[in-house]
């Protein structure tokens, strides 16, 4: 499995949710050269010692100033009306 360590050091947890039985999501607010990002992640539990979990390769990080977007699209998926794309 490939995982990933979280060097980031200015982290905000906004909160976490569980995915599975052995996977959850967590999104937090991440400082990065300067720069804030949402970052939506995977995480699993660790088995090492001091660790209480491992953030996974899955997941999306996005510059702050991309979050209405995507709040207006959770949006319509919460209400029902999706856009049709391309594909659909």
């Amino acid at each position: 499995m490939s995982e990933a360590t979280n060097t980031e050091t200015e982290d905000k947890v906004i909160g976490t949710f569980q995915k599975s039985h052995s996977a959850s999501i967590r999104v937090s607010l991440v400082e990065w050269e300067g720069n804030t990002y949402l970052d939506i992640r995977e995480i699993i539990p660790s088995d090492k010692p001091g660790e209480t979990f491992i953030f996974t390769k899955k997941g999306i990080r996005l510059r702050e100033d991309l979050v209405g977007e995507l709040q207006e699209l959770l949006a319509q998926v919460s209400s029902g009306k999706q856009e049709k794309g391309p594909a659909d």
